[in-house]
C-alpha cells in the first residue's frame, strides 16, 4: 500500500452532499481531497421552495409545479400553491456537472477509490482505501448513516419510462396514490410518479415502515400501477432506468464518531418524509461559520417541526393501519401554501396546528403522550 499524506480537509462520499461540500469548501479557499467511487447512479431530487433554486442546483431543474394530488379509494384531491413550487432536480447530471468543475480548479483533488477503514490519531485521521494511505486534519464524512433500532426506513424502487405522462393520466406531480397493493402490514405502500416531460414519466413505489422488503416486490408493484394505468402490458424497452434506495426516518449513526457528519449523515433529512436537499443547503450555510470556529456545522430542523416529525413516527410504529388516513386528511383539509410549507418546515406553529387539525385525533394524541 502507497502512503500519501495530503493537507487538511477530506470528504468521504461523491454523492450530491459531497459534491455541493467540496465546491462550498473551495469558494472558502480551501484545499479539499474528495474520495470514494463516482457515483453515477440515476436520480431525481425533489423539493418545494418559495425562493429561488441557488446554484448549481438550478441549472438542473427539469420541471417545477403548482400543484400536485393524491389519490385515495378511487377519489383524486389536487392540491394548488400560489408561493410555493413542487420542483424536481436532475441529481444524476448535477453530479455530473460538478465533477467536471471541480476537476478544474487546482485547490481540488479526487481520490475515486472506497474507503476501507479509519483510524483516529493524534492530530489528523488516518485513511485506508485499497489502493493508498491518507492522513488529513479535518473529515467530512457524507456516506449513508446507519440507522437506529427503532428507526422507521423509507424504500423505494422507481423506473424512468420513455411513455409520455398524459399516456399514464399524469398532468403533476401524484405524490400518493395510496390504491395498490399493499407491500407489508408494518408500513403503508403508495406509488409517487411524475411526468418529467413530453415523453418521460417517473413511477416510483414506496414503502413506509419499520422492515425492509424485496425491491422486486416494489419493482411489481410500481409496474401494476403503470399497466393499469396505460390499459396496456409495459414493454420492457420502455423503461430507460431504474433507481432505488432506502432512507432512515428517524434516528440515524453515522458511520464513524471520528469524523465531521455532513448531509444525511447529519440530519438533512426530515424524518417524516424523506426530503433531504433542503435540509444539505441549510447545513452549507454553516460552513462559513464553521471556517471560523471549526466546530462542526450543527444544522436542525425546527422544535415544532421535529416534535411532528416524532409523533409521525410513532404513529407508523404503532399504528401504521391508519397512515393512509394520515396522508390523505391532510392533502384535504390543508391549504396547499400551508401543506408545502409545513413540510419544508417554513410553516412554523401556524402549519403544524394546521397538520395536527387535519389528521385522525385519537392515534395522534395517544402517541403523544406515549414514551
Amino acid at each position: 500500500m502507497n502512503k500519501k499524506t495530503s493537507g487538511k480537509i477530506a470528504i468521504i462520499g461523491a454523492g450530491i452532499s459531497g459534491l455541493l461540500l467540496s465546491e462550498k469548501l473551495i469558494k472558502e479557499g480551501c484545499e479539499v481531497s474528495l474520495i470514494g467511487p463516482t457515483d453515477e447512479r440515476p436520480q431525481t431530487i425533489c423539493s418545494w421552495r418559495s425562493a429561488e433554486t441557488p446554484l448549481p442546483q438550478r441549472e438542473h431543474v427539469i420541471q417545477s409545479w403548482q400543484s400536485w394530488q393524491m389519490m385515495h379509494n378511487g377519489e383524486r384531491n389536487v392540491q394548488s400553491s400560489s408561493r410555493y413550487r413542487y420542483e424536481a432536480i436532475n441529481a444524476l447530471s448535477m453530479k455530473k456537472s460538478l465533477e467536471d468543475s471541480l476537476s478544474q480548479s487546482l485547490k481540488f483533488n479526487r481520490v475515486r477509490q472506497k474507503v476501507h477503514s479509519l483510524i483516529p490519531e493524534t492530530n489528523s485521521m488516518q485513511i485506508l482505501t485499497d489502493k493508498e494511505e491518507y492522513r488529513f486534519s479535518f473529515l467530512f464524512d457524507t456516506r449513508a448513516p446507519k440507522r437506529s433500532k427503532d428507526c422507521c426506513l423509507q424504500q423505494f424502487t422507481g423506473m424512468y419510462l420513455n411513455v409520455s405522462p398524459k399516456t399514464l393520466n399524469i398532468h403533476q406531480p401524484i405524490l400518493m396514490d395510496f390504491d395498490v397493493s399493499q407491500a407489508a402490514t408494518d408500513g403503508v405502500t403508495f406509488v409517487y410518479a411524475l411526468p418529467l416531460g413530453e415523453k418521460n414519466t417517473l413511477v416510483e413505489a414506496t414503502q413506509f415502515g419499520m422492515t425492509a422488503v424485496a425491491p422486486e416486490v416494489l419493482t411489481d408493484i410500481g409496474r401494476e400501477w403503470i399497466e393499469k394505468r396505460s390499459k396496456t402490458t409495459l414493454p420492457t424497452s420502455l423503461c430507460t432506468s431504474k433507481e432505488q434506495g432506502l432512507i432512515p426516518m428517524g434516528s440515524i449513526i453515522p458511520q464513524s464518531r471520528h469524523t465531521i457528519p455532513f448531509g444525511v449523515a447529519a440530519g438533512a433529512t426530515r424524518p417524516a418524509t424523506g426530503y433531504a436537499l433542503r435540509g444539505i443547503e441549510h447545513q452549507l450555510d454553516l460552513i462559513s461559520p464553521w471556517m471560523k470556529t471549526k466546530k462542526a456545522p450543527a444544522f436542525k430542523y425546527s422544535a415544532t417541526a421535529r416534535f411532528m416529525d416524532s409523533i409521525f413516527l410513532k404513529v407508523l410504529q404503532n399504528d401504521p393501519s391508519i397512515m393512509k388516513n394520515v396522508f390523505w386528511q391532510m392533502g384535504q383539509k390543508i391549504d396547499g401554501d400551508i401543506f408545502a410549507s409545513f413540510l419544508c418546515d417554513e410553516g412554523g406553529l401556524r402549519g403544524a396546528f394546521s397538520a395536527a387539525m387535519a389528521v385522525p385525533k385519537r392515534s395522534f394524541i395517544r402517541q403523544a403522550f406515549r414514551r
